[in-house]
């Protein structure tokens, strides 16, 4: 099946490491990046109200923004990564509430952001035991849910899509269309975002 990825084996990398690895597919690193902010998705949604929206539905939207920097990132423009994601994240929020807005033709004062500016960092390189286990506990889950829940096809167009292909790029790699390649990309997110939105 798959081996076991430790913690400790990541507890301490930087996210610059994490992001070299997903690029090149390590499907380790990208639960860890996943596992290390988990909290900060959560913080931003639970910010966020759009009236005749669900929790699950800005989830969803936070969770594509954090892969979309996760594969965009350049350290070349001396941006910390968790900045980075942060931002995407809140843009990305931010655009499903003016949607949510323009289309329902409602106030903005209906749409509440309750912290609009994250200044906590994500994690802390020290970690004590009790945080180690409860990190391998994250990491696992999503190892096996990126295992046990995506089709093989499912996960290699989430792979491939992290590792920087565009939706045509993937298509291509995988000899499928651009519109398979998006409905894969979608079925994942909905899969993944049960265990997510757990952690």
């Amino acid at each position: 099946m798959y081996s076991q990825v430790s913690v400790f084996e990541y507890a301490d990398a930087p996210d610059a490491l994490l992001l070299s690895r997903c690029r090149e597919g390590d499907e380790k690193a990208i639960a860890v990046l996943i596992a290390r902010y988990a909290p900060l998705i959560n913080k931003k949604v639970s910010g966020v109200f759009v009236p005749g929206s669900d929790q699950d539905d800005l989830r969803q939207e936070a969770c594509m923004a954090f892969l979309s920097a996760v594969r965009t990132y350049d350290s070349a423009h001396a941006v910390p990564f968790s900045a980075y994601a942060s931002i995407c994240i809140g843009n990305r929020l931010s655009n499903v509430v003016a949607a949510s807005l323009t289309q329902k033709a409602q106030t903005m004062n209906q749409a509440v952001s309750f912290d609009e500016v994250d200044q906590t960092p994500c994690s802390d390189s020290r970690l004590d035991p009790q945080e180690i286990v409860l990190k391998q506990e994250t990491v696992d889950r999503v190892l096996d849910a990126i295992h046990d829940v995506l089709s093989p096809y499912e996960r290699e167009v989430l792979l491939a899509y992290i590792n920087g292909c565009s939706y045509d790029g993937v298509a291509s790699k995988l000899h499928s269309s651009p519109k398979s390649v998006d409905n894969a990309l979608q079925r994942a997110r909905r899969k993944l975002k049960a265990v997510l939105f757990d952690l």
